[in-house]
């Protein structure tokens, strides 16, 4: 390891420190995201809060009518209302939608940060013997954990700087990975203006086409179902394409072949990052696509009480597609594309300016935090001794009816996490008293 030393903050007066420039090295953990999800949440339903204030102005000053009169009444005023009612309620569900996106999005990347640190730190999980814990579904592209170790010597043998054997590869990739969450959970303002453009893309071809009936269901719903679905192949593809990058880097490694094609786009813009951004404003479309069928009185009216059968099995069956493709995409597609986009241009020749810091802030950290392993220890043990079942040494105490057995048993309780006692090697067993006697009393003749 290079000779140098961390910056642990300093005080600037006044109680005010700086930030330690390990601080992007420092992993955000599941929960953390979860506030930040939640100070989101109340910011967006204030936004929809005062949309629907301004709504309810709108109509309160008769606006709706003055507009509907400038446009000769096509549409009135009662239908320029409850279009931006409706519009206001599809958005708010798409929200609710996007969330829900983001809640198991961020569960699941959490339990693939862990599994690195699993693979990085394979004996603790042996240690501790709690395999069960890091019993996780890999990423596509991470087969066995050979092929880990092979990404990991690929990546220090063509850092952009200089790193030993020892070099904490999980804690690089998870904290690369929490940048591209956050991103995802403040939903930026270039995500809201791809969804902008997108569904500027959506309107003007609905107003400029005449569309016209095709199987009995309106044309415009058919390119509002080719616009859903745009959103789940461009994922499927990154996510391809991205895994099949991963894959040359560890059959290079597998070569010994470390040589990294000069990108100087790669180095100089986050390609992970508007990536990922791409892909959530066209989830956003599914969201809402979902949104505006499913919470939509006038499909359920006409599904339900019209007299065209055939319509109605369209609409109760196009609900199913996008409920369908909300899920497919959310739950499987989504997840997995993220994850691999993050790792592949989080290695050469991609490492940009943003994953350089967070590669400095890594080795700073383990500078500043020499026995950061220990407090991973410590959290194993508890982990160990919960994992326990309760009742073994209740079953112990029952086993024998003598005192002393019983007191034999209530030591061995004790000496299990003794201090002092080699991590990982079984404690010795104290024998019941009985045995101990059959074993030193002679043999009757």
């Amino acid at each position: 390891m290079m000779n140098r030393r961390a910056s642990t903050g300093v005080d600037l007066g006044h109680g005010v420190h700086s930030k330690p420039s390990y601080e992007k090295a420092e992993i955000t953990g599941a929960n953390s995201h979860f506030e930040a999800l939640l100070t989101r949440i109340s910011g967006e339903f204030m936004v929809l809060g005062f949309l629907a204030f301004c709504v309810w102005v709108m109509n309160q000053s008769k606006g709706f009518y003055k507009l509907a009169e400038a446009v000769d009444h096509k549409p009135d005023y009662y239908s320029l209302l409850h279009l931006c009612e409706d519009v206001h309620m599809f958005l708010f569900l798409s929200m609710v939608a996007n969330f829900c996106l983001a809640i198991y999005l961020i569960h699941t990347c959490a339990h693939w940060q862990v599994l690195f640190a699993r693979f990085d730190r394979p004996e603790l999980a042996e240690m501790y013997h709690i395999e069960s814990y890091f019993n996780v579904a890999p990423p596509s592209f991470l087969k066995d954990e050979e092929s880990w170790h092979k990404l990991k010597k690929y990546f220090i043998k063509t850092s952009p700087l200089t790193i030993d054997e020892d070099f904490d590869f999980a804690r690089y990739l998870a904290a690369c990975l929490d940048q591209i969450l956050t991103d995802i959970i403040n939903f930026s303002e270039w995500t809201w203006a791809m969804v902008l453009f997108i569904t500027s893309i959506n309107l003007t071809l609905a107003g400029a086409i005449e569309y016209s009936d095709i199987a009995g269901l309106p044309g415009v719903m058919w390119q509002q179902i080719v616009m859903a679905c745009i959103s789940p192949l461009l994922a499927i593809a990154l996510s391809w394409h991205s895994s099949s990058k991963i894959f040359t880097l560890i059959k290079k490694s597998s070569n010994d072949d470390f040589s990294v094609t000069k990108d100087t786009w790669g180095e100089t813009m986050s390609y992970e990052t508007w990536l990922v951004r791409v892909m959530q404003a066209l989830m956003y479309v599914v969201c809402y696509s979902m949104s505006h069928l499913v919470a939509a009185k006038k499909y359920w009216k006409a599904a339900v009480y019209g007299d065209d059968s055939a319509y109605s099995i369209w609409i109760f069956t196009l609900m199913g597609f996008y409920t369908s493709l909300y899920l497919a995409a959310g739950v499987y597609i989504f997840p997995e594309a993220v994850m691999n986009v993050t790792v592949a241009y989080a290695m050469p020749p991609y490492v940009d300016e943003d994953n350089k810091e967070t590669l400095q802030a890594c080795l700073d950290y383990d500078i500043a935090n020499p026995k950061h392993w220990k407090k991973v220890e410590g959290r194993l043990k508890k982990k160990a001794a919960a994992s326990r079942p309760a009742s073994r040494q209740a079953s112990r105490s029952m086993s024998t009816s003598d005192p002393v057995d019983k007191l034999v048993d209530a030591a061995n309780g004790m000496v299990v996490g003794t201090p002092g006692m080699v991590v990982g090697t079984p404690p010795r067993r104290l024998e019941p008293i009985a045995a101990v006697t059959a074993k030193v009393a002679p043999a009757p003749e």
